[in-house]
């Protein structure tokens, strides 16, 4: 985790039910090819209501991928209905992001002589 939840925000924490897992993308050369799985112990719910998975890594709240009980998962896009549909979108995301044309620097030799 980059940054450590500002855990003054945290209101109270309540035991997770067996099958909720934190899908950890796999990656090789910059795109998803699969997911690990971290079981969720326990929901931190914040100032504003949110329940935030917490796992043996602490509470996790940037970008959580939640893999649910019946398969599902859920982002902050969406839900799918299984893993392999989420990692299809983010293939689908990442080809677009490589094929997107990249913006000329304004400042490009500007200082050349």
């Amino acid at each position: 985790m980059p940054d450590e939840y500002p855990m003054e925000k945290i209101r109270f924490v309540v035991p997770a039910q067996p099958g909720y897992f934190v899908l950890i993308p796999e990656t090789r050369e910059g795109a998803i090819v699969g997911a690990g799985r971290e079981p969720v112990i326990a929901w931190a719910i914040d100032h504003l209501g949110c329940a935030n998975p917490t796992t043996l890594d602490g509470v996790q709240f940037a970008n959580c991928v939640v893999l649910t009980p019946d398969g599902k998962v859920e982002d902050i896009h969406g839900s799918f209905t299984s893993v392999d549909d989420w990692i299809e979108v983010e293939i689908r995301l990442y080809q677009n992001r490589q094929q997107a044309p990249r913006p000329a620097h304004s400042m490009d030799g500007l200082w050349s002589a």
